[in-house]
């Protein structure tokens, strides 16, 4: 008797192993995680900066400045580029301080957001500024040259620009892609204002347009080697 219990305890546990043993395991679920960018952020070497375009009206200066990806690999921007003016001897000008802001007098804002720059591939900002000097400032400061800073890095890209900003400061709108970019025209285009400049509309460049001669607080820029 005791024998045909033991045998009967033996097989009751060979079947519950057995029925274990054939129970199909439970399906893992799949990462919900999105996949990462595999770009990483634009660095000043491999980008280099230019004036796409400027505009003045009612005593404010704006200038679209366009950010290229000269590298082979695709590289990520965001936020505000850091701004720098430099006088004619490559130094400093301390007393104008450079200012984050969203919109301009020629642009409503947009937040900051992350632009992906395929190889050639362009970002935009804007650099602003007031020509109406502020109380008894007199003859506002003159910069010849800007540095910019890409963010996240140390390294800076330079640009010879000529300025004249007044109040002691200027603002720097955060980097855009060319998708949201409107139409800008040249500074004083079809108001008298006469520089030189290219029409921007939805990243196609125009051809150059000279609006007559060049009038006080005109921009000129070139490219630093």
């Amino acid at each position: 008797m005791v024998i045909t219990r033991l045998s009967m305890m033996t097989l009751m546990l060979a079947l519950v192993a057995c029925s274990e043993a054939e129970s199909p395991a439970a399906p893992v679920s799949p990462s919900s995680t999105p996949a990462a960018d595999s770009s990483s952020p634009c660095q000043a070497a491999q980008l280099t900066l230019a004036l796409e375009s400027a505009d003045a009206g009612a005593g404010n200066r704006g200038h679209t400045l366009a950010v290229t990806n000269t590298g082979n690999a695709a590289c990520t921007m965001e936020g505000w580029p850091e701004m720098r003016l430099l006088d004619a001897e490559d130094r400093e000008l301390d007393s104008i301080r450079a200012e984050q802001t969203l919109g301009s007098y020629f642009q409503a804002g947009e937040a900051p957001r992350p632009v992906q720059l395929e190889p050639q591939g362009r970002a935009y900002f804007d650099l602003l500024s007031s020509a109406i000097p502020h109380g008894d400032e007199g003859e506002c400061p003159r910069a010849s040259a800007i540095r910019v800073t890409p963010p996240g890095d140390e390294a800076a890209m330079a640009l010879d620009l000529e300025l004249q900003p007044c109040g002691g400061r200027v603002r720097v709108t955060p980097l855009r892609s060319v998708s949201s970019r409107k139409v800008r025209r040249p500074a004083g285009y079809g108001r008298g204002f006469g520089v030189t400049g290219r029409l921007q509309i939805s990243g196609t460049p125009s051809p150059t347009i000279s609006t007559g001669a060049c009038a006080p607080n005109s921009p000129t820029s070139r490219p630093r080697a």
